[in-house]
This record gives structure tokens, sequence and C-alpha cells, in this order.
């Protein structure tokens, strides 16, 4: 199996790796437009500033790289955290840069309030909404680690899985098209049960 690691310079790559690797795996992890073109499994982590990401992304070639891998229909891809918002079309965050436009939608900032505080940091329960692949065989109330300000919003609510409960619904799993997987949160960092997120899509 070609398990491909997307390193952009903004990311925790070496938690992500570990994960993969303790499921018995080997992934590859590459900055190469050559070697994500032709992944099998792309995994898309991030964090950081929407539009200085996608920037450098589309400065390295990553963007077009990731298309072409997708142009098989065998392929995914799973954006975790601030990976996961670069699939949608744009953001409001920083400067105003195009994201991958894997998902319709945009990336929002996640409305303060006096009740809650933003970023949204720590473990918190998720509500799973429809069927999932992502989410197979796991309590749609478990716990899950994030650390985000911003948060996608799908123009298509079918793309939208799971939901997570912080001052507003905000949604923390998407699918589409069986190819375009996110969570907002970080399934390296939430356990054994973040484990199974990534086992499951590795098993798409």
């Amino acid at each position: 199996m070609e398990i491909t690691i997307i390193d952009t310079g903004f990311a925790n790559i070496l938690s992500i790796k570990k994960a993969v690797e303790f499921l018995g795996f080997n992934p590859m992890v590459t900055t190469d437009p050559l070697v994500i073109s032709k992944g099998k499994h792309l995994i898309l982590p991030g964090v950081g500033a929407f539009g200085h990401v996608m920037s450098h992304i589309k400065k390295s070639r990553i963007d077009n790289a990731i298309q072409e891998a997708l142009v098989n229909p065998k392929n995914r891809i799973l954006g975790i955290c601030l990976g996961m918002q670069l699939l949608a079309e744009s953001s409001e965050e920083g400067i105003f840069e195009p994201g991958l436009g894997l998902i319709k939608g945009i990336s929002k900032k996640i409305s303060d309030s006096n009740e809650i505080k933003v970023p949204h940091v720590g473990f918190n329960s998720i509500s799973q909404t429809q069927d999932s692949q992502l989410l197979k065989d796991i309590p749609s109330d478990y716990n899950f680690y994030f650390l985000h300000s911003y948060a996608l919003v799908p123009e298509n609510t079918p793309s939208t899985v799971a939901t997570v409960k912080y001052g507003q619904l905000i949604t923390s799993v998407v699918e589409h098209n069986n190819q375009v997987y996110g969570t907002q949160f970080h399934p390296e960092k939430s356990q054994k049960t973040g484990l199974k997120v990534i086992s499951n899509f590795l098993k798409i």
C-alpha cells in the first residue's frame, strides 16, 4: 500500500508518521510533487494560516500533484486540521488565497463569546450525522483532540458526516465522493480512537 504524507513544512509530520507506522505501515514523507502525484493514500496535515500555507503549496506545485493523484478514482486524500480546511475553496483567514477546491465551501472563524474562547483547544466529543467510513466502529460521542480557530463550512451539507459543539455546531469530519476525507481534529493526538480513524482511512 502506498501511503504518502505530504510535508508542506507547516505541520507536525513526525506525529502522523509515527501513528501510521504504529498501525504497521511504512509511509513516505515527501515534498516531491512527482511522488505525491503517484500516491494512493495521501495525508495532508497542516497548522498555521490558510493563505500562507496555500501559497507555499502552490509555489511547490503540490496542489497540481494532488489533483493529478485524484484523477484516479481509486486514490484518496485525508486532510487533518488545517489540512481539512485547505480542501475547501477559500478561507476568511489572512490574505486571500484559493484553496484546493476539492470540497465546495469556505473556512470561517469560530465565533467568540463569553461562553467560549477561541481557539478551540482540547478534547471534545463529536456527533456523527451520517454514515461514515472514517468513523466506522467508533462511538459517535467519543472525544477527539482539537486545536483550531477556523473551521470548514461546506456548501454541500452531505459532505459533513460529523459535527462538534463549541458555542456553535462545527463540521468535524467531511467525506466527499469516496475520495476526499477530512478531520478537523487531530487523530494522531486522539489516542486509540484516533488511530482507528487513520486505520479506517487506510482501508478505504
